[in-house]
């Protein structure tokens, strides 16, 4: 499969809590015109999802830090998915796997689960990443929502996972460390973002608590 990536165009919004609960589908436009990075990023003759190609895709993602393109967190995922030839879901086939509340993070989440391909372990760059019960209207309910996600861009060592997402309506880096579940830095290191508004520095808030699976891509 061979692609080329164009730079977007994409909406403005702002959100309160990480989360993008009810988002509906959205249909980004690209400047088919304007700069192609293929040069950049990508060997003509080869497909980007190879070897190097979670790093391709990360160093790609690096241009959307601290911008506003895509909105939202499924917003920001939709669009990278948009130019990249739609590896992670193709917008068509998404429409069945939304529920009454027209959550697209939990559609996306559904159509990965449906296929086999929701895991808790062995996350590579890529991948997805979901979370539950991050926003003021879930972040109090026992039952599992999935209001939140965005791309994993950088594995350490040490297992913190960086990912990167569009919360607050801007493209930011996250953190995410399993082993790490109720620490927010460690020597100064953050290892996991707080995800929720909560008072105190409560553990509970940090991505590691609200974690529900990556979503494995085969690139």
């Amino acid at each position: 499969m061979k692609f080329t990536i164009f730079l977007p165009l994409a909406p403005i919004a702002a959100l309160i809590f990480s989360g993008c609960a009810n988002d509906a589908p959205k249909i980004y436009p690209t400047d088919q015109s304007g700069q192609i990075l293929n040069a950049r990023f990508l060997n003509s003759q080869q497909d980007v999802f190879n070897d190097l190609g979670g790093k391709a895709l990360s160093n790609f993602m690096q241009g959307f830090l601290g911008k506003k393109d895509g909105g939202d967190c499924s917003g920001f995922v939709s669009l990278v998915n948009k130019n990249i030839n739609n590896v992670y879901f193709s917008e068509t086939n998404l429409l069945k796997f939304y529920g009454e509340n027209g959550s697209k993070s939990q559609a996306i989440y559904n159509f990965y689960k449906k296929r086999n391909l929701i895991s808790q372990t062995s996350p590579k760059l890529g991948d997805l990443v979901f979370f539950n019960n991050t926003t003021s209207q879930t972040k109090g309910k026992n039952k599992q929502i999935i209001t939140h996600l965005g791309i994993i861009d950088r594995i350490e060592d040490d297992g913190t996972i960086r990912f990167m997402h569009n919360t607050r309506g801007k493209n930011k880096s996250g953190f995410i460390n399993l082993f790490q579940k109720n620490s927010h830095k460690i020597g100064g290191k953050e290892v996991n973002s707080y995800i929720v508004a909560c008072k105190g520095g409560d553990a509970t808030c940090l991505t590691s608590n609200r974690f529900a699976g990556f979503g494995k891509v085969n690139f």
